[in-house]
């Protein structure tokens, strides 16, 4: 489905001006000397880097800075791909400016360029560790702790503080002595980069490993294989070995050639299944293919014909009408494409056009829905016409019971057995023969499922717990459930999944108001009924005190027996 047009305009512009300044520092890198270490400051200092140096430095700082153009920038206003896109940004512009350098001048630049090379590499492991929580598919592990992440940024601030004053007051004074107070800052700030580089890839590893998915498991096997291969050379044969006093074995020529991996696994994991498939390369064909042509028609009538017309009859307009014929395509080619590709999807990829307006729709409804019988209901609806499935089932837990949306036997205990087995599963189970996805089908389904003619189970979870089941049963004809039917499952789950937690924490929070209100009420009887017997009691022990107090006045005021 063709969604509204984003606004990719201010990344390619951030983009243009990273590449300005990364290219600029890195002319400047042939002339630039190596930090100073000796005993007395050099009037002339040799280059830092040899031609071969510097050309390997090129070579890596453009390829990330390609990727972030062709591959993020047109993303960027997509959830974990924008961190991905700050990351390439900030990981190619310090690699053109390389590292510190020697002051040549005073120029405030001499400073700056360094400045910026340390925030690159500061912010970079953050956005980084950010972007693993949500790619490919967003986890909560930092969502729920957001004071986690916060804790990070101010490290990362404090760390970049400490480093760039550490800098300056190398630029302003640069002695042997004054370099080694730069070093203890950059060595925490390695420490923290790999830190955080590292937490991230666990993060991709664990989650890789319940990602149900084909495409989504490669997209973090790319990732995984890149960074590796990118990042272990100048892990443990160079900084390691630095760190303990020791002299690096290899030249750092190798390690940037190394990083080269982390680009190009880049573009994989997030295009490169994606352009190889089959219905995308067909999709964009026709619409290019369309396109081509109505826009060379455009310009053969306005600038041909009616140009040749126009020339004829009135000459002095001739050149308006090419200028036209010119201007015409270029205006009309974004929403042209736009146009041309809802009409591609709707006649030639019905099924997936179909479940995109559907879902949208299903969202409206479910996020309406007050109760979770109500919410499994029209799950169960909406999957039956969607997916044309014989039966479908959908439970949901409501506290220690079933709630369930279709005919399900609750006294079949081998089937609530199964039931409650598939319930601590994250995962889709299938069974044989019932999907296109082998690797997703489970040789061992539960029998009692299978005798009811359920074919899919799938739970209905949150991070914290589950909070249903949808189970489906089989299509018409015998047909098997195609990757989009799937993905238009697991699109529902997330939705009910969303909506029955909403559902939960609404109840919650109305059964502790109407407690507090019972409580507060409970309060207010027992007030008032002690106020009233305080009253009802309060008359009889007025009389009994005034006639207790007669008599003893009579006693005391009565003869006594003797006169």
């Amino acid at each position: 489905m063709v969604g509204p047009p984003r606004h990719r305009w201010p990344f390619f512009a951030i983009s243009a001006l990273g590449l300005a300044v990364g290219l600029w520092a890195a002319w400047g890198n042939l002339a630039r000397s190596a930090p100073h270490l000796g005993p007395s400051v050099q009037p002339v200092l040799a280059p830092q880097l040899s031609y071969f140096h510097f050309a390997i430095i090129l070579l890596v700082g453009l390829a990330f800075f390609a990727v972030n153009v062709v591959v993020f920038a047109p993303r960027a206003d997509r959830g974990p791909l924008r961190d991905l896109y700050w990351c390439t940004l900030l990981y190619g512009l310090a690699t053109l400016i390389h590292s510190p350098h020697f002051p040549r001048s005073r120029a405030l630049t001499e400073w700056a360029v360094p400045a910026v090379w340390v925030a690159c590499l500061t912010l970079l492991p953050v956005l980084f560790l950010r972007a693993t929580q949500a790619f490919p598919r967003p986890r909560k592990p930092l969502e729920g702790r957001p004071r986690v992440m916060r804790v990070l940024w101010i490290m990362a601030a404090v760390l970049l503080l400490w480093q760039v004053a550490t800098l300056y007051r190398y630029f302003i004074d640069p002695r042997p002595e004054i370099w080694q107070g730069t070093l203890l800052p950059r060595t925490v700030a390695e420490v923290f980069f790999a830190a955080a580089v590292a937490l991230g890839c666990l993060g991709l590893y664990r989650s890789g490993r319940k990602l149900e998915l084909t495409r989504e498991r490669e997209q973090t096997k790319w990732l995984l294989w890149g960074i590796a291969i990118g990042a272990l050379p100048f892990v443990f044969l160079r900084t390691l070995p630095r760190l303990a006093g020791f002299t690096p074995a290899i030249p750092p020529e190798l390690d940037r050639l190394s990083e080269l991996a982390i680009p190009i696994a880049l573009a994989f994991a997030v295009v490169g299944y994606r352009a190889l498939d089959i219905n995308i390369v067909v999709r964009r064909t026709l619409i290019y293919g369309i396109l081509a042509t109505a826009l060379a028609a455009v310009y053969v009538v306005v600038g041909v014909v009616a140009a040749g017309w126009i020339a004829t009859h009135a000459p002095r307009y001739s050149v308006a009408i090419q200028i036209l014929a010119l201007a015409l395509p270029v205006i009309f080619y974004t929403p042209a494409r736009r146009w041309i590709g809802t009409w591609v999807d709707r006649a030639f990829f019905k099924v997936q056009y179909d479940y995109s307006l559907a879902l949208l729709a299903f969202q409206e409804s479910v996020r309406g829905a007050s109760r979770q019988r109500e919410i499994a209901e029209r799950c169960r609806e909406f999957l039956e016409e969607r997916l044309l499935l014989q039966r479908t089932v959908v439970l949901v837990w409501k506290g220690e019971a079933y709630a369930a949306a279709g005919e399900l036997n609750l006294d079949d205990e081998a089937l609530l057995g199964a039931v409650a087995d598939l319930s601590t599963s994250r995962k889709l189970v299938a069974a044989p023969n019932s999907t296109t996805r082998p690797d997703l089908e489970a040789e061992k389904f539960p029998e009692p499922l299978a005798r009811a003619g359920f074919r899919l189970a799938l739970a209905i979870t949150t991070e914290a717990k589950c909070l249903g089941l949808i189970l489906a049963g089989e299509k018409p004809s015998d047909r098997r459930f195609i990757e989009e039917d799937l993905k238009l499952l697991h699109a529902v789950r997330a939705e009910a999944a969303s909506a029955l937690e909403r559902v939960e924490l609404v109840q919650c929070a109305s059964e502790e108001s109407l407690a507090r209100e019972k409580a507060e009420e409970l309060e207010r009887l027992k007030s008032e009924f002690l106020a009233k017997v305080a009253h009802d009691l309060r008359a009889p022990l007025t009389s009994i005190r005034y006639t207790v107090q007669n008599l003893i006045d009579e006693v005391r005021g009565s003869p006594s027996p003797e006169h």
